[in-house]
């Protein structure tokens, strides 16, 4: 009878292992990255590195900062390693009462590496950089005022990412990005051009500023790198 009861006992500790296991195989096929369409939601935080010769900026007035970023990330696969979609970011940073926001929407192309069950991707994007700045100073009477510029802009926007599943239809996206705009096109922000074409240093008051020609490509003057957790929903 004792040996009987060992046995029974054995086979059910193995038919609670067996079935524990396949339990979590089920489980673990059932987690899977999206393959049809996703959208993301997420945020994180977001360093500047801009540089204007406008004494009433933010950025000349405060320096670089660290500030926050809020992101929503809709997508549709033609394939597992192809996407089109829409993004959306919000990037804030602030001192005191002064304030640095960019609204950017824009259309993004996504390539996506599949590993066993995660993914690593690249992100493109190209759209509409809304960059608005309030700042504060104070005039010869101790008075507060402000300067408020709001200002469009071509901006673009690289990411790398790391996706992996969660559950169910729910899986975490960690990206690091870099999103970026060029100063040149704004008349409040003109850069200063010692290159000026027909300017002669023999006259006392030669304007010297930038004749909205940019004469240093690719350089970009206003950027943005933020470090982001998503929460991503999808089929």
């Amino acid at each position: 009878m004792t040996i009987f009861y060992i046995i029974m006992n054995k086979s059910l500790k193995k038919l609670i292992c067996v079935s524990l296991f396949s339990m979590c195989a089920v489980s673990l096929k059932a987690q899977n990255l999206p393959e049809l369409y996703s959208v993301g939601v997420g945020g994180g935080l977001s360093a500047s590195a801009a540089k204007t010769n406008a004494s009433y900026s933010f950025f000349e007035k405060n320096g670089n900062r660290l500030g926050y970023n809020l992101n929503m990330d809709s997508r549709f696969y033609f394939c597992e390693w192809f996407a089109l979609g829409l993004q959306y970011d919000y990037n804030n940073i602030q001192k005191g009462k002064d304030k640095a926001h960019v609204h950017f929407i824009r259309p993004a192309l996504t390539l996506r590496y599949v590993m066993n069950r995660d993914a690593l991707f690249f992100n493109l994007g190209v759209g509409l950089f809304n960059y608005q700045d309030r700042v504060y100073n104070i005039n010869s009477r101790y008075n507060y005022y402000s300067n408020n510029i709001s200002k469009n802009y071509c901006g673009i926007s690289f990411t790398l990412g790391y996706e992996f599943p969660i559950t169910g239809n729910l899986s975490g996206s960690v990206r690091a990005d870099i999103q970026t705009a060029n100063w040149f096109v704004n008349d409040d922000f003109r850069l200063f051009n010692p290159d000026k074409i027909g300017c002669d240093d023999d006259y006392e008051y030669c304007d010297k500023y930038d004749d909205g020609i940019n004469h240093n490509l690719f350089k970009n003057d206003l950027t943005f790198c933020n470090f982001t957790f998503s929460l991503v929903f999808g089929k």
